[in-house]
């Protein structure tokens, strides 16, 4: 899943927590990852660090480098430093997460990252642009800078994969100058992101570990992790929808509105003690490592079908057309990927 949070004036203290060296030594998370070809540009690769992350979010990159104009406004407002992407896994990715050795965590989370990074190459191609000019007349394709920071809890402490992947509000343009975001198009491209994440996480999956999938409507799921575990691990969810039963709210944003407004101070806790505890959880409820493992014991990926894709596309047009006139190319991409997932295209 893709949810896209704008960063106001302020919010920045809690990126750059994450990549204080304190954070991650104690065992809180890994550290953040530079990504992006407006990093690239400016040599920034590898772990992120504090100050460089800081600079940045503020608009000057490395020797003092502007990232485009500083707007100043008279009525008070300060500049939005940038936006959150933040894609998170299917609840039984992250369930299996959680009761695996660490071999098989270290593999499912480079499937992750690596479906990250396919979904932010998505948005870079498709939905990274720079205005400039008199009521930013001018529109110009850039290169992005993102700080990637994976975590994998919930803030109820739940397994959790998710990495929030931090857009800063600076963009090189094709001519090598720096601008601010033109944010709409990532909102725009916001579902599309998601389902080709989420497809190449399917892919990975299968590929890696030779798990198998079902699917699960707009996405997959894990074959054979019980139920009762996700229930058990989901307890953010449970909050949102006791909010929504008491406030007699439903659909996705009131969803939205409740897991913003319900949601506690997220605690700092070291992963290894946490798998401890999941996975003492899992045994008590009848999967703990040794079902987890005969999942991945194969290792051996599944085959995709050509013909299945050609289908999924084939249904994906149906179905665009029996709901409205006309489609563009991001709906064709979402709704094939929709479809498709359980079989593990690229």
């Amino acid at each position: 899943m893709l949810s896209i949070a704008a960063m106001t004036g302020g919010q920045e203290s809690y990126y750059l927590d994450l990549a204080r060296e304190d954070y991650y030594l104690e065992g809180g998370e890994p550290p953040g990852q530079w990504h992006g070809r407006g990093a690239e540009a400016l040599g920034l690769r590898g772990t992120v660090e504090k100050e460089a992350l800081g600079s940045a979010l503020a608009g000057k990159g490395p020797r003092g480098i502007s990232l485009g104009q500083v707007q100043s406004y008279s009525d008070g407002r300060v500049r939005q430093p940038g936006w959150d992407l933040t894609f998170s896994a299917p609840k039984s990715v992250s369930v299996l997460w959680s009761q695996c050795d660490r071999r098989t965590r270290e593999l499912i989370q480079a499937a992750h990252a690596h479906a990250v990074r396919e979904a932010l190459g998505y948005l870079e191609d498709s939905a990274a642009v720079s205005r400039r000019g008199k009521g930013g007349e001018t529109v110009d394709r850039a290169g992005l800078l993102i700080a990637l920071f994976e975590h994998g809890t919930s803030r109820a402490q739940d397994p959790q994969l998710h990495t929030h992947s931090v857009v800063v509000n600076a963009s090189l343009r094709e001519d090598g100058s720096w601008g601010a975001v033109r944010s709409r198009d990532f909102y725009q491209h916001k579902m599309t992101a998601g389902a080709l994440y989420r497809s190449e996480l399917a892919h990975q999956l299968r590929d890696r570990l030779g798990l198998a999938l079902v699917q699960e409507r707009a996405w997959f799921e894990i074959a054979d992790v019980p139920k009762v575990l996700i229930e058990r691990f989901s307890t953010r969810r449970t909050e949102i929808e006791a909010a929504l039963a008491e406030h007699g709210r439903s659909g996705a944003q009131a969803s939205e509105f409740f897991a913003k407004t319900t949601r506690e101070v997220k605690a700092h806790v070291a992963r290894e003690g946490l798998f401890a505890t999941w996975q003492g959880i899992g045994e008590g409820l009848g999967f703990g490592m040794s079902e987890a493992s005969r999942l991945t014991r194969s290792g051996v990926g599944h085959p995709t079908d050509p013909q299945s894709l050609d289908q999924a596309v084939a249904r994906a047009t149906t179905d665009l057309l029996g709901s409205q006139s006309y489609f563009s190319e991001r709906d064709l991409l979402r709704k094939t990927a929709e479809l498709s997932q359980a079989e593990g295209f690229t």
